[in-house]
């Protein structure tokens, strides 16, 4: 009984993801969101200056075109919120841009490659006590990742990814710093979910 019951339950499934993979969607305008976690490693330039790692949350707004089944085009807001140490600490947003390549495995499962440009804002506050100042400054930075996507309708996506952001703080840009300047790197691991129209 036991048997034909688990029989029963997988052919459910694979009777509509037959029927998915054939309808499957390949190209329109998506919308998603995803939330993840992402690693700050940070220091400055010169030997002897304060490192600090943190581990935070992200939430990210997406909006893109697939232009076909294996290419992308995709914007995104993403909020990286506050992160630092007792040296410096800054709370980042930022708008990005990328290309996505994709390469389909089966009907369901893709992997993908993307890369692109971070354009970012953050406040800031560096040092302590007497010496401490606050400020904002923005740019912008190449980032890349990589992911999978499982389809879970003919237009709904859920993705795993890992991203890489790279961020810095350049002398001209942030005063008190003017003997250096600081890099952070942002690793981030975000699940997320994406419709297509």
């Amino acid at each position: 009984m036991k048997t034909t019951l688990a029989y029963s339950m997988i052919a459910a499934m694979l009777i509509p993801a037959a029927s998915m993979a054939q309808d499957r969607k390949e190209s329109g305008v998506y919308i998603g969101g995803a939330y993840g976690m992402y690693k700050v490693e940070g220091e400055g330039k010169n030997e002897g200056d304060a490192k600090f790692d943190d581990d935070q949350d992200v939430f990210q707004a997406i909006l893109g075109g697939q232009v076909n089944k294996y290419f992308a085009v995709e914007g995104s807001y993403i909020n990286f919120g506050e992160y630092g140490g007792n040296l410096a600490s800054a709370d980042v947003d930022g708008m990005t841009l990328a290309v996505k390549g994709i390469l389909p495995i089966s009907d369901v499962f893709s992997i993908y490659a993307k890369g692109g440009q971070l354009w970012w804002d953050a406040d800031y506050q560096v040092g302590e006590g007497l010496l401490e100042a606050n400020g904002s400054t923005d740019g912008s930075e190449p980032f890349y990742g990589i992911g999978v996507a499982f389809a879970v309708t003919d237009r709904m996506d859920i993705n795993l990814d890992y991203t890489r952001y790279e961020i810095e703080l350049e002398t001209d840009e942030v005063g008190l710093l003017a003997s250096d300047s600081y890099d952070s790197d942002l690793d981030q691991a975000s699940v997320g979910v994406r419709y297509l129209f």
